[in-house]
């Protein structure tokens, strides 16, 4: 596997995005995560539940639908732990997360950071956002592209870091072919690149570094008249 990774602080005074990449020899365990801007310690608790999650991850590199179950519940434990410790209590963010051993890949998610999966020339976004934007397009009132630029795109329905709003949504494990590829990004990055244009970039591609800092000069083109765009991350795996 070739990986690559970015977080970078867009237009804002701090970053509250985390990433994680962490390969072992057959595989790894990858994440992005958000934290909520306008809610206190973002930037805390985006960090807590990435390194939270690698150092799980570092114990048992197990690639199953309930190892990772297992790793978004210690990284929630830890962030509300955190939470207590830094008197902050409803720190909050997303988490999208992604295993790979062998020829097996396990993805889940919480929040508005996405994953999308390339397959034989075709992307597929198999994260749904948790959001009242995605459900506003779910139900048929909005499309697919009105999604990022529709006043309730930052209101998510589930979250870390809120025991009630706290229901992480695991996928059945799928078979990794060669050739595929993963993208793992948060919301400041899909924002402001289309499909197409992820598509476009990773067919001149050769290497993930190389599919990914296209798509950054895409972003940063279209972001350069936006004084306050958000923060934007992501982390790209090509088998």
């Amino acid at each position: 596997m070739d990986i690559a990774k970015v977080c970078d602080i867009g237009g804002r005074n701090k970053n509250e995005d985390s990433v994680m990449a962490y390969q072992t020899k057959n595989g790894g365990c990858f994440a992005v995560a958000d934290g909520l801007g306008g809610h206190a310690g973002g930037d805390i608790a985006s960090a807590c539940v990435t390194e939270a999650l690698e150092r799980e991850y570092y114990m048992n590199d197990l690639c199953s639908t309930d190892r990772l179950k297992e790793l978004f519940y210690t990284a929630q434990n830890k962030l509300l732990a955190t939470a207590d410790l830094e008197g902050k209590k409803g720190m909050r963010t997303t988490l999208a997360a992604l295993l790979i051993s062998d020829k097996t890949a396990v993805y889940g998610h919480i929040g508005d950071s996405r994953i999308y999966h390339f397959r034989k020339g075709v992307l597929q976004q198999v994260t749904a956002d948790h959001s009242v934007a995605y459900l506003s397009y779910l139900n048929g009132e909005i499309s697919y592209e009105d999604i990022k630029n529709s006043p309730d795109q930052n209101r998510l329905i589930r979250s870390m870091g809120v025991p009630e709003k706290f229901k992480p949504e695991i996928a059945e494990a799928v078979k990794v072919e060669e050739g595929d590829a993963f993208l793992l990004c948060t919301d400041g990055f899909w924002e402001h690149i289309s499909e197409k244009d992820v598509v476009a970039a990773l067919k001149k591609s050769q290497t993930a570094s190389r599919w990914l800092a296209k798509m950054v000069r895409i972003i940063k083109k279209n972001i350069k008249d936006i004084p306050d765009c958000d923060n934007y991350s992501a982390v790209t795996i090509y088998v």
